[in-house]
């Protein structure tokens, strides 16, 4: 069986929402060695960042969806230290940074992005603005 060229991961979304931090840890953890018994080195390595999030809106009582900015970027940044820790020496391994399109616009910008969207979805044109980014990258 052949290998990918290319192989994305991106976890940080539904992980930042629902999951405990030692259990995105333990988790990460795991799925780093399973890169490394499953992809041949040839196969290039993308993280992608989880997507931009804006305060608190969305939030149902009795849910408990833990999701914030700083813990996005705080998971973010966990998941694309330990690959590259663990998987650098093997692997060419790159960043496809989705939060920060949404992340560098003006405050007033984001607010209005969450209020679009209560469940805090990124809109269509900035998924655009991602695949974009991620063809440049894959295709240069």
């Amino acid at each position: 069986m052949g290998s990918p060229s290319v192989a994305i991961f991106g976890l940080i979304n539904w992980d930042t929402a629902f999951t405990a931090r030692i259990y995105f840890i333990q988790q990460v953890e795991l799925l780093a060695g399973h890169i490394l018994q499953s992809y041949s080195s040839n196969t290039k390595i993308v993280i992608r960042t989880g997507q931009y999030y804006c305060c608190t809106y969305g939030q149902i009582p009795n849910f408990k969806r833990m999701y914030t900015r700083l813990r996005n970027q705080h998971f973010n940044q966990y998941l694309i230290d330990i690959l590259q820790k663990k998987l650098g020496a093997a692997y060419s391994i790159s960043v496809w940074d989705v939060s920060q399109i949404a992340e560098r616009r003006p405050y007033a910008a984001r607010k209005e992005m969450a209020l679009a969207c209560p469940s805090n979805h990124v809109r269509a044109e900035l998924v655009d603005v991602e695949n974009s980014l991620l063809i440049n990258h894959l295709c240069n």
